[in-house]
């Protein structure tokens, strides 16, 4: 992690973490959609009240002391699944994602497996997970045709 990115839980009952979070995954899917092409992806679609209602816990990502990134996961079986992941534009390749995922990572250390989803043509994303350990387990379409990949740590 480099010394300018910091992580930390999110307390999302908070209206101004809400509020920036949901500008955050609104900015980033609009991003999303314009390098893979899909117009329908779900941050476009699902609120923070959707993600606490799936239990959902959130850490956020700063950069230089400004929001640069977010995490959402859950506990799925005897692992964890990545919900959602979102970085601002204006800080991709400055180590959040990684920062991020090694934060979870060290804070679950007891986890034997975590999934995460991804569109199988957003490589900076799977490059990410690669790096840190992930492989590609299963790849799918959705029913309107998104090729998608799941990726595991083991």
């Amino acid at each position: 992690m480099t010394k300018d990115v910091s992580v930390a839980a999110a307390d999302v009952h908070d209206q101004s973490t809400r509020s920036a979070l949901l500008e955050l995954l609104q900015t980033c899917g609009e991003e999303e959609a314009n390098v893979t092409g899909c117009i329908d992806l779900p941050p476009l679609k699902t609120t923070l009240a959707d993600a606490r209602g799936y239990g959902e816990t959130f850490l956020v990502g700063h950069f230089a002391g400004r929001l640069a990134g977010m995490l959402s996961y859950r506990r799925e079986g005897p692992g964890l699944r990545v919900c959602r992941m979102a970085i601002s534009p204006r800080f991709i390749r400055h180590g959040i994602a990684s920062a991020l995922l090694d934060h979870l990572m060290k804070q679950e250390p007891e986890v034997p497996l975590i999934r995460v989803n991804t569109d199988a043509a957003n490589r900076p994303a799977i490059g990410c997970y690669r790096r840190l350990g992930f492989h590609i387990e299963r790849r799918w379409a959705t029913p309107d045709g998104v090729s998608m990949v799941m990726l595991i740590k083991a």
